[in-house]
């Protein structure tokens, strides 16, 4: 009998040449398949896969949607994998193929899936080697371009989670998807990135921002025609109407209607007032901490109060203007009393009338005045040499002794005699040899530019200097007899700042604001903090409770028990807490009301969050999930009424849907009144407009006619924002970029059509143009320009010379403008696409 293993010793080459193609089968093909089904077998999706989203020829479940994008999250870690594997090669080293964007959503992910089919229907093919020569370039050419060799470092870490065959398919749907947008924005963004509009462009885009304009304009309602509307639609146009426009929401701001349902939204909410928190945390402060915090910014220098006397050395010289010798002395000065002397503690009084002064240097103060050999209360010491000063009608330089000022810096216009001597300083020189080096101060400022310390201002009198008996006497102030005379001129008066002896025992103490006037302040500070903690704790715990409730009726749906029932908000209500519902509301419906009007501030570079965007924002919202939105700030001092905080959850869903043709008949029957009585509105614009050119004049031919403020197209892009955003990312940046003008007096929401049909015109030329959403047709009149206005305006020839004048072209304001344009295209070509796909979304509730 033949041996059993006869038949594989003569058949043993053909054996295992197939048992070596099954080995490999197994390891390469079969485990994609195991890992395929296993995609589309895996736990928790036993259940209905509900339908998301459907699209003109096909639809696409929840299943296939979250298989979708957790291919692209494999696909990018790849990619990650082989970026890090160039950079070992090559530290340096760039990637030469453009980078795939992670997907944001799972819409995101749609729109590439979409995008790759409409590829495919025109025609575009990437195959394996298409996606091949993408990855070696992508490396920098580290890869083998002549066979699919896929390093062992780079697949190794995402092998387990997509097989090779699935990260072709994906790369070769992003490849399809990307080469079909840069083929439909192709001339709009450029692949560099960087802005390189045409002449054409820059020309339009330099007018849009620095032609400023002024017109004439009369409206024109679409609202007063709707009833001059008698035809009645046929079943047919009100059918063409629903097909062009039933995927469409309506937006009251656009001029195209809409008869898709949105989505709906029913609320409960908890209100926390911060101010009633604030005043109990006020109630557990120690008067001792107040103090103590009082103290401690005291000596931070705050609460300082400062009280400007004659005396106070830190405010400084001031002087005041002469008067002219050609003006008539109020008084005759020989009849004049001699004005009291103030003591130095004395302050002085800024309501004082000023001292009658002399016309003549003959009428010069007589014995009773201060002698010149004795120091005034405001005037240097005796040790301070003075000099006599030409008289106020002699400037001449013969006359000054050496130690005093130059002989041409007193002028004839100088004060009279009643005012402080020539031995103080000029407001604009001061003088050398003034200071001594037994004064606390060697430096004296230039009076004329020395500020008032601390931002206090007082006014100087003009007052005559104080008797010599009741100067003080100071030690390093001595009398000298051979001081010489000062009073044969006039000089201007000028508060001095005294020497540290002359203060002496009366110099005052810094002064602060009582703690009377700053406890309230301080309580703010020491309580805030506790205040936000203790109303944070109580939103906590019913956040608590609400996640509890919302736990209990995922078991029973789970179980197909009856729902719990429902929760009872006055267990929620305390102090400072009140509770409320809101019902089913769509996102505008529910911005009219007050928690819609939330706004939570500034979010970092500008960025805010409102509660239509927290509530109506999330891609698919959820059952009884809580959200918190908060207007109050962390930091400062007080509270306002209006200072609040929302804990508010989700009770009901209305999605978004396609209603039938009866369902929306009459929405669509309104729809097409509107646009027959546009047509009409803008008729009577144009006749109007004729009548304004034969008479010359829109303001002639219409008496509702009004003018508009000078305005620009486009508003400039903040610069300075826009580069302190670039750290949160372009989105960020794009919304400090250029932006439309909408503040145009007269004008109702003024839009690019109406900016368009304006600045065609030429100065005197009338003309029409539809506002943002075509309620209202105006008729404009181009004004001309005014011959004495600030910013006049330029004829087409100067402006264009103008514009190729300037120094750049393309400066920051106008790539800010191109790349939002560009961004504007995009948005308009995917709702075009959306529309012509019929994209329709059903989100449904998924755990969170």
């Amino acid at each position: 009998m033949a041996s059993p293993l006869s038949v594989f010793r003569k058949n043993q080459k053909v054996l295992m040449a197939g048992f070596g193609i099954a080995i490999m089968f197994v390891f390469t093909i079969g485990a994609a398949i195991t890992q395929y089904q296993g995609s589309f077998q895996g736990a928790g999706n036993t259940g209905p896969d509900p339908t998301v989203v459907s699209y003109r020829g096909g639809k696409m479940t929840e299943g296939e949607l979250d298989r979708l994008h957790m291919r692209q999250a494999n696909t990018m870690a790849f990619l990650q994998q082989l970026f890090l594997y160039m950079r070992e090669k090559d530290p340096t080293a760039t990637p030469k193929a453009p980078m795939i964007s992670p997907a944001n959503s799972r819409q995101d992910v749609f729109y590439r899936y979409l995008l790759a089919k409409k590829a495919e229907e025109m025609g575009m093919v990437v195959n394996d080697q298409a996606v091949w020569d993408y990855l070696v370039r992508f490396s920098n050419f580290e890869l083998p371009p002549d066979r699919f060799a896929i390093p062992k470092e780079v697949i190794e870490p995402v092998e387990r989670r997509i097989s090779q065959v699935q990260l072709f398919d994906s790369f070769r749907m992003e490849l399809l998807a990307m080469q079909y947008q840069t083929m439909v924005m192709s001339g709009v963004v450029p692949d560099s990135g960087e802005a390189n509009p045409s002449p054409a462009e820059l020309w339009d885009y330099h007018n849009r921002f620095t032609q400023r304009v002024t017109a004439t304009v009369a409206p024109v309602s679409v609202d007063a025609f709707r009833s001059k509307v008698t035809a009645k639609p046929t079943n047919a146009q009100l059918h063409e109407l629903y097909d062009k426009y039933k995927y469409r929401q309506p937006d009251p701001d656009s001029a195209e209607p809409g008869f898709s349902l949105p989505l709906k939204l029913a609320f409960n909410y908890v209100r926390a007032d911060f101010q009633t928190y604030l005043d109990a945390a006020k109630k557990k402060v120690d008067h001792e901490a107040v103090v103590a915090e009082y103290e401690r910014r005291k000596s931070l220098g705050q609460y300082r109060v400062f009280t400007p006397t004659v005396d106070e050395a830190d405010l400084g010289p001031v002087t005041i203007p002469p008067v002219a010798p050609s003006d008539p002395p109020a008084t005759d000065p020989n009849d004049a009393p001699a004005p009291p002397t103030p003591k130095p503690s004395d302050a002085v009084d800024p309501t004082a009338p000023p001292a009658p002064a002399p016309s003549t240097p003959a009428d010069e103060p007589k014995a009773d005045e201060p002698k010149a050999d004795e120091p005034k209360a405001d005037e240097p010491k005796a040790d301070e040499p003075k000099a006599d000063e030409p008289k106020a009608d002699e400037p001449k330089a013969g006359e000054p002794k050496a130690d005093e000022p130059k002989a041409d810096e007193p002028k004839a216009d100088e004060p009279k005699a009643d005012e402080p001597k020539a031995d103080e300083s000029k407001a604009d020189e001061p003088k050398a040899d003034e200071p001594k080096a037994d004064e606390p101060k060697a430096d004296k400022e230039d009076q004329s530019s020395r500020s008032l310390k601390q931002g206090e201002f007082f006014v100087a009198l003009q007052d005559d200097a104080p008797k010599t008996e009741d100067a003080p006497k100071t030690d390093d102030a001595p009398k000298t007899d051979d001081a010489p005379k000062t009073d044969d001129a006039p000089a201007p008066p000028v508060l001095e700042e005294p020497a540290a002896s002359d203060k002496g025992d009366e110099e005052k103490a810094d002064e602060f604001k009582p703690l009377s006037e700053v406890e309230d302040e301080i309580l703010d500070y020491l309580s805030r903090d506790n205040a936000m903690k203790a109303m944070e704790a109580d939103l906590a715990k019913i956040a608590t409770q609400v996640k509890t409730y919302k736990q209990e009726v995922r078991a029973a749906a789970a179980q197909k028990l009856p729902a719990p029932e429902p929760l009872d908000l006055k267990q929620f209500e305390g102090p400072g807490l009140t509770v409320g519902r809101m019902p089913l509301f769509d996102h505008r419906e529910v911005a009219e009301t007050e928690l819609g009007k939330m706004n939570a501030g500034d979010g970092g570079a500008g960025r805010s969050t409102t509660f239509v965007d927290l509530a109506y924002g999330r891609q698919e919202p959820v059952l009884y999930l809580t959200q918190q939105i908060s207007n109050i700030q962390r930091l400062g001092s007080g509270a306002k009424d209006a200072d609040r905080s929302y804990l508010f959850w989700v009770t009901q869903i209305e999605m978004p849907r396609t209603p039938t043709f009866e369902e929306a008949k009459e929405a669509v029957r309104e729809a097409w009144i509107t646009q027959e009585a546009r047509k009409l509105a803008m008729q009577d614009a144009r006749d109007k407009a004729a009548k304004a050119r034969a008479a010359g004049s829109l303001a002639k031919a219409s008496s509702d006619s009004k003018q508009t403020n000078a305005f620009t197209w486009m508003n400039p892009p903040d610069l300075a924002m826009a580069q302190f955003a670039q750290q949160f990312g372009q989105q960020v940046v794009d919304q400090f970029g250029p932006k439309l003008n909408r503040d145009v007096e007269n004008v109702e929401k003024p839009g690019q059509d109406f900016m368009r049909e304006v600045f065609a015109l030429e100065p005197g030329e009338i003309g029409t143009a539809w506002n943002d959403n075509k309620s209202i047709a105006y008729v404009v009149e181009m004004n001309e320009p005014a011959p004495d206005a600030a910013e006049p305006q330029l004829t087409s020839e100067q402006r264009v010379a103008a514009f190729l004048e300037s120094p750049s072209l393309i400066d920051s304001s106008t790539r800010q403008l191109y790349r939002s344009s560009a961004i504007e295209y995009h948005r308009d070509w995917v709702e075009q696409l959306e529309d012509e796909m019929n994209i329709t979304w059903t989100f449904t509730e998924r755990d969170n």
